[in-house]
């Protein structure tokens, strides 16, 4: 069974319960009807277990969060968290440049995205 309400686009399964709905506001809700936090309430996810979001792209691809300000130049990616599949790392990002990596080996590198010497290595701090 469909709902469609005035203001709102709602999907309901067969027993009631909510699984997507998009509100008058543009606010997104899976699993549930009711927005998140006001600071953080566009996209809202829930799961009465365990929960998240995937984020699926190629072998050689990122994927990618991107925090914006803007909607050209490098400001569209100001902050962000990229994971790069072609080199298995993780990227942390400010102010448009890389600040923290975790890479294939677990090592953590900060502000750098070249590991240290070989014998100490598990933590790279450049400045």
């Amino acid at each position: 069974m469909s709902i469609l309400k005035v203001g709102d686009i709602k999907h309901e399964s067969f027993t009631g319960t909510t699984q997507l709905k998009l509100d008058s506001a543009g606010r997104l809700m899976v699993g549930t009807d009711t927005k998140g936090q006001a600071d953080a309430d566009d996209f809202t996810v829930a799961n009465s277990g365990s929960g998240g979001i995937t984020i699926r792209t190629g072998t050689s691809s990122n994927g990618n969060l991107f925090f914006s300000d803007a909607t050209s130049g490098s400001a569209e990616y100001a902050g962000y968290i990229q994971y790069k599949h072609s080199s298995d790392r993780l990227d942390f990002g400010t102010a448009t440049s890389t600040r923290m990596t975790i890479d294939s080996s677990g090592r953590l590198l900060l502000g750098t995205t070249t590991e240290g010497h070989t014998s100490a290595d598990d933590l790279t701090v450049a400045n």
